[in-house]
C-alpha cells in the first residue's frame, strides 16, 4: 500500500509538470494583455483582442416572420427609368433571401405579372402583397440607380440609394422600421472600373449595373440576418445615410 501511494504521488507530480502547451499559451497571452493594459490602457487591449478574436458578428436589425414575403422594388415617384434595374435587383434580393432562409419568398415572376395589370399603379403596397399571396412585403423604394463615367467614358462606377421597409399585408402597417415610416436608408457604390471603351478587358455597362444590384441585394438582406464582417472586410464600407 505504501509503495502504491509513492507511485501515485510520482504520477501526479509528473502530470503537473506536463501541463498542456495550449493552457500555457493562453496564460501567457492573458498576462501579456494585462501587462499591456497597465502600460497603455484599454485601447491597446482592444487592439490585441481584435487581432486574436477578430471582428464580432453584426446582428440582424430585424428578423422577419417566417411567412410568405413578396419583394416589391420600384421608384415610387418615377418608376419607368429604373424599371429594368428594379427587376434586376429583385432577382438578386429574392436569391439572397432564399439562400439565407430569411423567409418563404414569393417568386419574382408573380411581381412582374402584377405590374402588367392596368390597375397596378393605383394599388397600395399591401394590396399588391395580397394579390401575390404574401403575408408581408419587403418594399424597397429605389431612389437612385446611376452609372457615372469619366470624360471619354474609359472609367465608370455605379451608385444606388434606396429605402427599405417591411409591410404587414393584413394591417397595412410598417412592421419595420417603425420609427422611420419612409424606410431604412441604404446606399452602395462601386469603385472606379475600366470600361470597354478603349479596352478589351473592361466591364460593360450592363455588367456594372448587375454588380450594383448584386451588392445592393447583399446589403439589404444583411439587415435581416447575423453576418461576419471578417468574411469580407469590404462589407464594412457600406454607406448609410
Amino acid at each position: 500500500m505504501k509503495q502504491k501511494r509513492i507511485e501515485d504521488r510520482r504520477w501526479r507530480t509528473a502530470t503537473n509538470r506536463a501541463r498542456p502547451h495550449a493552457l500555457c499559451s493562453i496564460l501567457y497571452l492573458l498576462s501579456s494583455i494585462l501587462s499591456l493594459h497597465s502600460l497603455t490602457g484599454c485601447a491597446a487591449v482592444g487592439v490585441v483582442a481584435h487581432k486574436v478574436v477578430g471582428n464580432p458578428d453584426v446582428p440582424a436589425k430585424y428578423r422577419p416572420e417566417k411567412e410568405p414575403m413578396l419583394v416589391f422594388i420600384e421608384n415610387y415617384r418615377n418608376p419607368s427609368p429604373v424599371r429594368l434595374d428594379a427587376q434586376r435587383l429583385t432577382l438578386h434580393v429574392v436569391d439572397e433571401i432564399r439562400r439565407h432562409r430569411i423567409a418563404p419568398v414569393v417568386d419574382a415572376d408573380a411581381m412582374e405579372s402584377l405590374r402588367s395589370r392596368p390597375e397596378f399603379r393605383t394599388m397600395k403596397v399591401e394590396e399588391v402583397g395580397r394579390a401575390a399571396g404574401a403575408k408581408q412585403v419587403l418594399y424597397i423604394n429605389l431612389q437612385h440607380f446611376t452609372i457615372d463615367d469619366t470624360v471619354g467614358g474609359e472609367m465608370m462606377k455605379g451608385h444606388a440609394e434606396f429605402r427599405v421597409r417591411v409591410v404587414d399585408v393584413e394591417t397595412a402597417q410598417t412592421r419595420w422600421p417603425r420609427a422611420v415610416p419612409e424606410g431604412y436608408p441604404l446606399a452602395v457604390e462601386t469603385q472606379w472600373t475600366r470600361s470597354t471603351v478603349g479596352s478589351r478587358e473592361g466591364a460593360t455597362e450592363p455588367a456594372m449595373r448587375n454588380r450594383i444590384a448584386r451588392d445592393a441585394a447583399s446589403q439589404i438582406v444583411k439587415l435581416f440576418r447575423k453576418w461576419d464582417p471578417d468574411d469580407d472586410p469590404s462589407e464594412l464600407e457600406e454607406t448609410v445615410h
